[in-house]
């Protein structure tokens, strides 16, 4: 695990246990909405979440991530997803192994360049979602009021007033 990449394993890791945390934050929304009756009022909310389903599904099976990573958190389960994307500074053509130490300074200024690119691309990335997930949140909460409502609404149709009944 000493190998050096483009970005760090730390890093890497961090990132797939975000995009894991990811989807089973989704999953799990998605599960609470099929079990919320069927009503008027829940119809939008199925919708939309029928809607997003295929694109969750989607970017699950874009991220190429071993199911059992998912149940072990096994780093050595990723070992065939890491040999896809991660390629040694070597093999990419930025260093030859005896010349790494000569040219180490060299390059430090332009992979700290490329680091914090790499990581501004990320960090907007992860805003762009995390904004997506506070709509769907609000959504999911608006709609929850609004089932509030109804059920208040509806108590007092079926029990009436309580200060009448007491008399």
């Amino acid at each position: 695990m000493d190998e050096i990449y483009m970005i760090h394993l730390d890093d890497y890791l961090h990132r797939i246990d975000d995009m894991l945390t990811l989807y089973v934050m989704l999953r799990q929304t998605e599960a609470a909405i099929s079990k919320l009756p069927d009503c008027e009022s829940s119809a939008e909310l199925r919708r939309h979440m029928a809607s997003l389903s295929p694109y969750i599904k989607e970017m699950w099976d874009s991220w190429n991530i071993p199911a059992r990573y998912l149940a072990s958190g096994d780093v050595e389960d990723l070992r065939g997803i890491m040999d896809e994307e991660l390629i040694e500074p070597e093999d990419a053509g930025y260093f030859c192994e005896e010349s790494r130490a000569a040219v180490a300074d060299v390059f430090a200024e332009e992979r700290a360049d490329l680091a914090k690119y790499y990581l501004f691309e990320l960090t907007k990335k992860s805003v762009d979602f995390t904004l997506q997930i506070a709509k769907f949140a609000r959504e999911v909460g608006d709609f929850t009021k609004g089932l509030l409502a109804d059920r208040k609404e509806l108590d007092f149709l079926f029990c009436g007033d309580e200060e009448t009944d007491s008399r």
